[in-house]
């Protein structure tokens, strides 16, 4: 599959590219690489997708590489557990400096799709021993619960050149501030007010702890308290390379914001946990990530 616009072109299941073909796919572990030309860091790929007939859900493509003699950039996206289902539609899509292909009427169509394979089997009951008490040293198993994300919006984030406060007795400590952003989504649309503040703190493991304050204003008129905490990933030697002020070009952000407002239209906000998941693009100082809406999928039975 390839499509192109404005001097951006993407394309997916070829041998450079490969993608889901439509036959039975683990429910585990499914993925597709996309290709991008030209290769651009600002370059940024997510992939839509629908579960049978569910709401349309978006996953986000980390860098794979880039083949410099062929001005290419591979991305890979993966795809969730799917623990019900029997057919996934899917179409990835790129955008670049304001650019986007395919554009979402055409990306929302989903012209790629893939057959689930049958789920397993559920393990065969252990039967209760005579009077109800099991062996020493074999507990009951645990109930499972499942999960649901519905997809609020995607969030865009410009930042601020950092302030460096340095190596703290906490880690080394920087602060980026937001000059402004964009929210666009099936659930939620408008801006990131500028002010907006996030705390980082770089472990000495690699992992820098964010602390976020930010205020959103709808479309609509309605303004948004967020706040949440997360990780962001710079690897192993990410603690001495932060001091040294070098960053990787593109590190995950995983995160879990709250929302609060006293809006009328969105007062479902304050009832709602949220995770969210995306990349920072560091030479652009650009925060990109979903956010999602967490929710149990049903009450496992309690066990006997």
């Amino acid at each position: 599959m390839n499509f192109s616009r404005d001097g951006l072109s993407i394309w997916y299941g070829t041998p450079d590219a490969p993608a889901p073909a439509d036959d039975e796919v683990a429910r585990v572990g499914a993925g597709v690489t996309v290709a991008v030309s030209p290769a651009n860091p600002v370059n940024v790929v997510k992939v839509l997708y629908r579960v049978d007939d569910g709401g349309l859900q978006s996953v986000p493509a980390r860098e794979l590489r880039t083949d410099q003699d062929h001005d290419v950039q591979y991305f890979r996206a993966a795809f969730p557990r799917f623990v019900t289902g029997e057919r996934v539609r899917y179409c990835p899509v790129a955008t670049c400096a304001g650019r986007q292909v395919p554009l979402t009427p055409e990306a929302e169509r989903l012209p790629s799709s893939f057959k689930l394979e049958d789920p397993a089997p559920e393990p065969a009951a252990v039967p209760e021993p005579a009077g109800g008490h099991r062996p020493v040293g074999r507990p009951a198993a645990p109930p499972r619960f499942g999960v649901e994300l519905e997809h609020l919006t995607h969030v865009t984030a410009q930042l601020d050149p950092p302030q460096i406060v340095g190596d703290t007795p906490l880690g080394f400590r920087i602060n980026f501030f937001a000059i402004g952003g964009t929210l666009i989504g099936p659930r939620l649309n408008g801006r990131l007010l500028p002010h907006s503040g996030d705390h980082l703190i770089v472990r000495r493991d690699g992992i820098a702890v964010i602390e976020v304050r930010a205020t959103v204003e709808t479309r609509d008129g309605a303004t948004l308290a967020a706040e949440y905490y997360g990780n962001l990933d710079l690897g192993e030697d990410g603690y001495p390379k932060a001091v040294a002020g070098i960053f990787p070009p593109t590190p995950s952000v995983v995160m879990a914001p709250r929302l609060l407002t006293g809006h009328a239209s969105y007062l479902w906000l304050n009832r709602l946990q949220c995770i969210g998941a995306g990349f920072v693009h560091m030479s652009e100082r650009r925060l990109e990530y979903d956010l999602f809406a967490l929710r149990p999928r049903e009450q496992p039975a309690a066990p006997r």
